[in-house]
Parts: structure tokens; sequence; C-alpha cells
């Protein structure tokens, strides 16, 4: 064990219960916390005065998409305002890159790539872990599987035959 008795996790960080129970996978029995896991309150954050610009529109846009999920709580606002400037900063980089072009040429006649583009690169791997944070890129939203309803499915024709009403025959 390190020096102070600080531990390290190796693995992937635990599937928090409310996507388990979104998978269908919860299992009460095998859950660590005892049901003793924080719950935060499902509202929509108060957008920070900080937040301008095309990072403004941008928490704008995805405030509705997130409560639409269900996943959207008070506590997420300091994520969502990451998510929303690192989106607002890769939209300027890239209207800024357009402008001005994502090459130059050096003192030499050598070509290099503009420290914007750089950036703009940065801002969007920002973006992208935040996105997967909330299940937001394709690859994430993938793992989360909705639970069936539980009147089955109207659309589904061998739901519509194992639940149908059944006829007993009286003597």
């Amino acid at each position: 064990m390190p020096k102070g008795g600080a531990r390290y996790r190796s693995g992937p960080p635990p599937t928090p219960n409310a996507i388990k129970h979104l998978e269908g996978t919860y299992r009460p029995e095998r859950d660590r916390s005892g049901g003793r896991e924080p719950k935060p309150k499902a509202d929509a954050p108060r957008r920070p005065i900080e937040i301008t610009g095309r990072a403004k529109r941008e928490w704008d846009l995805i405030i509705p998409e997130l409560r639409a999920m269900g996943v959207l709580a008070t506590c997420d606002r300091v994520a969502l305002a990451g998510y929303a400037t690192s989106a607002g900063r890769f939209f300027d980089l890239t209207a800024e890159l357009t402008r001005m072009g994502e090459w130059g040429f050096t003192d030499d006649g050598g070509v290099e790539i503009n420290r914007l583009a750089v950036r703009r690169d940065k801002a969007e791997q920002s973006m992208l872990r935040f996105l997967m944070e909330f299940g937001l890129s394709p690859a994430s939203r993938s793992r989360v599987i909705a639970k069936a309803e539980k009147d089955g499915d109207a659309d589904d024709p061998g739901e519509a035959y194992f639940n149908r009403p059944r006829l007993r025959l009286v003597p």
C-alpha cells in the first residue's frame, strides 16, 4: 500500500445504480452502496453568468436534450459549464480556422500547422469527454438500454401474441 494509506482503484469506475436500473441489470444483493447512493435533485441547473457567446447557445441547446433523456441534475452545473465552454471554444476556433486556414508557411518556406488547429483539437477532445459523461455520444448512448414498457410494445407482433387475453374453458 502506498504511503499515507491511499489506495488506487484499478479497472473502470463502478456503474451508477441509475444506469443499472435503465439497463435492467440492477441487482440489490450486489449493490455495495446498500441503496445509499446519492440521488441528486433532477432539475435543470441555472446557467452561470460567465457562460456567454457560443457557449451560452450550446448550454441552451443541450439542457432540453438532457432533460428529455432524464439525466439532468442541478449538481451537474459545473460539468455542463465545462461542456458548454469546450463546445463554444471549439466552434469559435473552427470559425477562425475557416477564415485563416489550418496550414501556414514558416520563414524558411516550410509548411506548418496553425497553432489554432492544435487548440481546436484539444477543445474537441475536452468536449467529447463531457459528451460521454452525459451519454450524448453515439458510443456512450449505445451502452444504455432503456427498460421496456410494462404494458408491452404494440408494434411488436410477438409481444401482442404472447400478451393477448387467454380464453378459459369452463366445464
